[in-house]
């Protein structure tokens, strides 16, 4: 019985093929850390983008203190307290995320924590 060749294919010629290259493995603890800078990145942008809310804290003192009064008709002080409580709350808010993604980072690159990594990648995910 005849059996064909698998080096060759039909018309006969070799069949040359690459050879098949393994891929790039990069080791478990290489990823941690990487992964862990990662968050320690995403903690000071957070932390950064966090303060753009003083602007408003700033301007809510100035409506309580009576620095906008330049007419008749001056915003009330209530007006400058919603701004003065939303702009901290923004603030307080967002630093305590860039705390918790700061220590996530610390975590991670000690090889501890997991539960708490995950808990923080899910509270940052919409």
């Amino acid at each position: 019985m005849n059996t064909p060749d698998p080096s060759t294919s039909d018309s006969g010629s070799l069949d040359v093929r690459p050879p098949v290259e393994a891929p790039v493995v990069v080791p478990p603890a290489n990823q941690l850390d990487i992964l862990g800078i990662l968050y320690y990145v995403l903690a000071a942008l957070t932390g950064l983008f966090s303060l753009i809310p003083i602007a408003h804290v700033v301007m809510g003192l100035a409506m309580i203190g009576g620095r906008f009064e330049q007419g008749s008709n001056p915003p009330p002080p209530m007006v400058g307290w919603i701004f003065l409580i939303m702009g901290a709350t923004f603030i307080l808010g967002g630093l305590t995320c860039a705390a918790l993604f700061a220590m996530t980072g610390q975590r991670l690159r000690q090889r501890r924590g997991y539960t708490f990594a995950w808990w923080s990648a899910r509270s940052a995910a919409p």
